[in-house]
Parts: C-alpha cells; sequence; structure tokens
C-alpha cells in the first residue's frame, strides 16, 4: 500500500512538473461560415497592387540618363563661353591690271607684269646685276603706272591707248617671251612695286648714263620736280641720254658696291619710297 502510495504521488508529481504538448495547427474554417464570423477571424485581405503602366509611344525612347552635373548642379556645368565670331568672307581677288600697248601700228592690251617684263628687257642688258635689274623693273612700272592714270584721266600720250613701244615718245618693249631668265627674275621680285612721293607714283625716268653726276629736271625741261635733282653717279662710260633721274650704268656700278634695287632707287631720286601699286591702280575698265 505505502508503494503505491508513493507511486501515484509521483506520477501526479510528474504531470506538474511536465509542460503541455503543443496542439495542432486547427483546420481551416470551411466557406460555409458566416461572413461576420469570416472577417472578424480572418485578417482583411492586403488590395493587389496597380499594375504598372504600359508605356505610350513618346515614351518608348530610352529613359534620360543622369550624368554627374545633373546630381550635382554646377559641378560639371560648363563655363559661359561667347559664341564664335564668323569667319569674315574673303576679299575678291582683285583683277590684274592691264596696259594698252601701241606696238606695231595697233593697240594691245596686256597685264601690266607682262608689259614690265618686255620692257626691262628692252631696256638695260640682262647681264647688269641683280639689283639694278630690280631697280629698272621697278622704275619701268611706275612710268607705265603714272602713263596708265593719265590716260584714264583724259591725259594720255595716245587716244585710244595708255604707252607705245616707241624709246622716243614712251620707253622701249620686246615681247616678254624674249626675256632673258634674269629680267624675268627681276620682274616677279619686285612684283607691284613703284617708287612714290607724296603718295604719288613719280616721274621715274632713267638714262644710259651721265658724267659723274646726274642733271635735274629743271636743268633739262624746265620743271622742277623735288625728287628729280642732281645726284653722283659712279659710272666710268661715255654718258648718254637726257642725264635726269636714274642712270643705268651707275646704278649697275652701285649695285656692285652693293647698294640693293631700294637703295639705287633712293640714291637716284630724292625722297622717295617705295609701295604696293595696287593702291594706285584705278579701277577696270571693261573697254580696256
Amino acid at each position: 500500500m505505502k508503494n503505491l502510495l508513493a507511486f501515484l504521488a509521483a506520477l501526479a508529481l510528474a504531470l506538474i512538473l511536465v509542460p503541455p504538448t503543443l496542439s495542432a495547427a486547427p483546420e481551416p474554417l470551411p466557406s460555409s461560415r458566416p461572413a461576420a464570423v469570416l472577417s472578424a477571424a480572418a485578417p482583411a485581405p492586403t488590395a493587389p497592387e496597380a499594375p504598372s503602366p504600359e508605356p505610350s509611344a513618346s515614351a518608348s525612347h530610352a529613359a534620360p540618363v543622369l550624368l554627374a552635373a545633373d546630381m550635382l548642379p554646377g559641378v560639371l556645368e560648363p563655363e559661359d563661353t561667347p559664341a564664335p565670331t564668323p569667319e569674315p568672307a574673303p576679299e575678291p581677288t582683285p583683277e590684274p591690271a592691264t596696259v594698252r600697248l601701241l606696238t606695231g601700228g595697233k593697240v594691245v592690251t596686256l597685264p601690266l607684269e607682262e608689259y614690265v617684263t618686255g620692257t626691262t628687257a628692252a631696256e638695260m642688258p640682262p647681264w647688269f646685276p641683280a639689283e639694278a635689274l630690280k631697280a629698272q623693273a621697278i622704275a619701268v612700272r611706275t612710268l607705265a603706272l603714272r602713263d596708265l592714270l593719265a590716260a584714264q584721266a583724259g591725259r594720255g600720250k595716245h587716244r585710244n591707248a595708255d604707252l607705245c613701244a616707241d624709246p622716243a615718245c614712251c620707253m622701249a618693249y620686246r615681247p616678254p617671251a624674249e626675256a632673258d631668265e634674269a629680267v624675268q627674275r627681276a620682274v616677279r621680285d619686285t612684283a607691284g612695286i613703284i617708287a612714290v612721293y607724296r603718295d604719288e607714283p613719280i616721274l621715274a625716268v632713267f638714262c644710259a648714263a651721265v658724267r659723274g653726276r646726274t642733271k635735274s629736271s629743271a636743268q633739262v625741261w624746265g620743271g622742277a620736280l623735288d625728287y628729280l635733282v642732281p645726284a653722283e653717279s659712279p659710272e666710268t662710260v661715255s654718258p648718254g641720254g637726257h642725264g635726269v633721274g636714274m642712270s643705268q650704268y651707275g646704278a649697275a656700278a652701285l649695285a656692285e658696291q652693293g647698294f640693293d634695287a631700294e637703295a639705287i632707287l633712293k640714291h637716284y631720286y630724292t625722297g622717295v619710297t617705295l609701295a604696293d601699286c595696287s593702291a594706285f591702280l584705278p579701277p577696270s575698265d571693261p573697254s580696256h
């Protein structure tokens, strides 16, 4: 009996100390359960997510990419720069000057530089020093431009021509194709250059040779010109010509002494400077 009582006491103690076993999950409620009970027992259903809208036609392009400058305003923004200045339109190339030359009984029109080539070849030997040939080419071009301007103003020597090929009237001339290479080079090297005095082409007369000193224009023709005054001339040949302006043999002697064309011209034409003839050329005349 005592043993039975002890066994029962121990069993009771064990039931008190051991935790109850968790029951299984309840069966789901049948759908026939009243709605009120269902709504109270079950949590409210979550509203379905709205479907993403279909892209429209205008949104079919890729989304814009955010750049660092968009995310950090003012960091990568370019500095304000002025609009580029448009390039000026190139100026049209002027037509080369031409002269009307009376030669062989007819008037021919040719470029001024061709006339200078033919006349320099006819007026000075091609074996003269290069700087003397250049000085001669500048003198010829200056005289030709002066006669061209006079003809344009109605004061020319000829009715329908600017110049002639008679050295007793204007200057000697031969076809440019006959010019020696040294003459052609002298004309090319001085292209467009003339001698001026007080912004006007000078009367760049020349002669073959003088005896030690040139003459003034007043001595020979009675009209004084500030730049046509006596000048020392070092040639040793017999004089020839009127003796006014540049002495050709004197120019050759000066060139052999080291004078360049500009120095030679300034020696014989007092106070002159060199300039581009384009500043003095008259407007192109369709009748030429």
